[in-house]
């Protein structure tokens, strides 16, 4: 009974965000669908015509605080590496990239380096917002919160990073907060939904996985400049990161398209 009561918990998040896929497009740059929302806030003053050269980012290793928990909800864990943020995060951002004609650089991690990166985070993050509190303060038809994760128009970037040149236009900022099951918490779950999928009127789902928060930023190296953060919140798999920034590769991708036509024609 208890793993029952603990599972019909776990179908809060995937509900709130059902809910929430009703709205479907929210207005501009917000959009809620089965699995996620997600907010984006491109800079006012740049138009997308001009995103052709945002191409080569150096990506940053993610602020990243993901809780481990058992089915419990006791909290076996919390993950905030920075070698290991980087390769996750850059696996998953390499699987849609290439797609986009996106380069993504990274940088060496010597401890000035790290430093720097800590102190930029510290200055960039407007709150700590959790999933906990979006879904505590949405009704069931309501809009979830998702303010601007960045809200300043530039950030000052630590020197190590100000000086730091490998050729690309810009910073890719990136904060992974949350929790997700453990592995064993996971193989029960299926467990149980393939027992309730046998029952009568049973669906066989096994909830969600997690919940957290991805929030993303990208800045101009030249002036600090922030050209487009993203807010999502989803189930905590790590493709919750590339969906966060698909938009952003797109807008990329569209704006070289538009000028490649341009100059065709000249």
């Amino acid at each position: 009974m208890q793993l029952f009561a603990r599972t019909a918990k776990i179908l809060t998040l995937a509900i709130f965000l059902s809910a929430c896929s009703r709205l479907q497009n929210l207005g501009e740059n917000f959009n809620c669908y089965a699995d996620h929302c997600l907010r984006t806030f491109p800079a006012q003053d740049i138009s997308e015509q001009d995103y052709w050269s945002f191409d080569t980012m150096t990506i940053l290793p993610p602020d990243l605080a993901m809780e481990e928990r058992t089915l419990s909800g006791e909290v076996t864990g919390t993950t905030k590496l920075p070698g290991y943020g980087q390769r996750l995060l850059v696996e998953q951002l390499d699987l849609i990239a290439k797609g986009y004609e996106i380069e993504n650089l990274t940088l060496s991690l010597d401890e000035p380096v790290i430093e720097a990166i800590s102190q930029l985070y510290a200055s960039a993050w407007a709150d700590d917002l959790t999933p906990e509190q979006v879904k505590e303060s949405t009704s069931f038809f309501g809009v979830p919160e998702l303010p601007a994760p960045v809200q300043q128009n530039s950030l000052s970037l630590p020197q190590p990073l100000e000086q730091y040149e490998d050729g690309s236009c810009c910073y890719l900022l990136t904060r992974f907060s949350g929790w997700h099951h453990t592995t064993g918490a996971k193989a029960t779950m299926i467990t149980s939904a393939a027992i309730l999928s046998t029952m009568s009127g049973g669906s066989g789902y096994a909830g969600s996985f997690g919940s957290a928060i991805s929030d993303m930023a990208v800045i101009r190296k030249s002036d600090g400049k922030v050209l487009w953060t993203a807010r999502l919140i989803s189930d905590g798999r790590p493709k919750q990161l590339s969906m966060t920034i698909a938009e952003f590769y797109s807008s990329v991708y569209n704006a070289k398209i538009l000028r490649k036509q341009a100059l065709a024609k000249q």
